[in-house]
């Protein structure tokens, strides 16, 4: 195998500043030699998140004590210092579904040149599914997945991306800013976090795996602002079509017109209040309908978010206003991510009441604020309530989001056993079943061992990965 596949080493720099990527080539058996030493924690590199995880913070400490606001049931408090209250997380119906980040910064310019060089030639890799390739060692713990093209267009366009635990970083060739005036205020990074890896890992744990990798390439940010977020919670066992009629019969208060409401009412009834473009935009629809069949998603919301399987016939309603960043600016002073954690609370009461509310009658257009909320948009009020208003529990557990490697490991067992049957090879005791099976596996194992790594190193790369000691439970089978 060419050693250069995978390329690692941006964690040391100090022989000289003109190295190049060829520099970064390491051969695949010492990374595995490397994952053999650090052991099943350090291949997902936990000891490096936990490390930034105590060293989260995105200002000054001195502000996060004054800041009053409250975390979802999927972030640690912003006190990363204090211990665990409980075993078990937090159980509460709201968070963030989805978060983009512009970080405006520098790279170290002797990281730089080695740094887009060796990207390139991943994204190279990437666009001729060369998976290992593709692969990149940003520190020993840490490979990232290079995609094969970039994101965005025009002066924000960035050129490389990458994921790392379901994290996704995009950089934009900051070179141009040094000619160019007009793009200085310009993102030099961009990153998207999506709701899987919110759930399971908790927004501190996150802003702490992004710090990690923005100190192995080399870039130290200045200011961090959100592009989009999304904000929800969810009704278990209330079915979407209780917000539905009230909708039909004109009774609530919007701040955008009724011609921008669209209906969707085949599998999943989906309620968009604004248009699908605006600035801000409100999605009513059943969560359950929409991830029955994605069993890593269904796992991670009936843990963090519904605790119980919802009733198939009544569902789980979600509620989700999604912000961008011209309206959060503007109209909430929402500029940087820190002033969205003292303002979430504020904000999400100003969409509930201000900005959309459904009421028990139709209300009458000259005065509407003599119409309040009805009882069923109160329990919506009242869970946003409960996710920015209260102080919640440190969540001391990292929720699994891989499925279960029993069910595989099973797969495979019946598909041996067709093979024998196939073959005719009938053992007459376990010595002769395990020295069939030897057969038959010896002569994949030697690409066996490569596949398998990179397959742990895509799946940390896609994924938010917790191991899990699965010899123990087997035992408890």
């Amino acid at each position: 195998m060419d050693d250069s596949n995978t390329r690692t080493g941006f964690e040391d720099q100090s022989e000289s500043d003109h190295e190049t990527s060829a520099n970064f080539g390491k051969n695949i058996d010492r990374l595995f030699e490397q994952a053999a030493k650090t052991g099943p924690q350090g291949a997902a590199g936990a000891d490096a998140a936990a490390q930034a995880e105590r060293s989260d913070q995105l200002t000054d400490p001195q502000e996060y004590q004054n800041n009053a606001g409250s975390e979802s049931c999927n972030t640690d408090p912003l006190n990363l210092q204090c211990l665990p209250l409980s075993s078990i997380d937090t159980l509460t119906t709201g968070g963030l579904d989805y978060l983009s980040l512009s970080y405006y910064g520098r790279f170290d310019e002797s990281k730089w040149d080695v740094l887009i060089s060796s990207l390139t030639e991943c994204q190279k890799c990437a666009q001729e599914n060369d998976s290992l390739g593709s692969l990149l060692g940003v520190a020993p713990e840490i490979l990232v997945l290079v995609s094969p093209s970039g994101k965005g267009k025009a002066a924000s366009y960035a050129k490389w991306k990458f994921s790392y635990q379901g994290i996704i970083f995009a950089i934009r060739d900051s070179k141009l800013s040094e000619n160019s005036k007009s793009i200085q205020n310009i993102p030099d990074v961009f990153v998207d976090i999506s709701s899987n890896p919110l759930m399971a890992l908790g927004e501190s744990k996150i802003f702490g795996l992004i710090r990690t990798v923005f100190e192995a390439i080399g870039f130290s940010f200045l200011k961090v602002c959100p592009s989009r977020i999304d904000l929800c919670i969810d009704l278990v066992d209330v079915p979407t079509s209780q917000f539905y009629e009230p909708i039909q019969k004109w009774c609530y208060v919007s701040r955008t017109s009724y011609s921008d409401f669209n209906f969707k009412t085949r599998d999943i009834q989906t309620i968009y209040i604004g248009k699908k473009s605006a600035k801000t935009l409100l999605r009513i629809y059943d969560k359950y309908q929409e991830c029955k069949a994605n069993p890593e998603k269904y796992d991670l919301l009936k843990a963090l978010r519904w605790g119980k399987d919802p009733n198939p016939l009544l569902g789980a309603t979600r509620v989700e206003f999604q912000l961008r960043r011209q309206h959060l600016k503007k109209q909430h002073s929402i500029n940087t991510y820190e002033d969205f954690l003292l303002r979430k609370s504020n904000l999400c009461k100003y969409l509930t009441n201000d900005w959309f509310r459904i009421t028990e009658r139709e209300p009458d257009p000259r005065h509407t604020e003599r119409f309040g909320p009805s009882v069923l948009w109160q329990q919506v009020i009242q869970a946003f309530a409960d996710w920015t208003g209260k102080e919640l529990e440190r969540r001391s557990i990292d929720r699994i989001t891989n499925r279960d490697p029993i069910q595989l490991e099973r797969q495979a067992v019946g598909c041996l056993v067709s093979s024998l049957a196939m073959r005719g090879n009938i053992p007459n005791s376990d010595q002769e079943l395990n020295q069939l099976i030897m057969n038959i596996i010896r002569s994949y194992s030697k690409q066996m061992k490569k596949d398998i790594y990179l397959k742990r190193k895509e799946l940390e790369s896609n994924h938010p990965i917790k191991i899990v000691e699965w010899d123990s439970v087997r035992r408890s089978d």
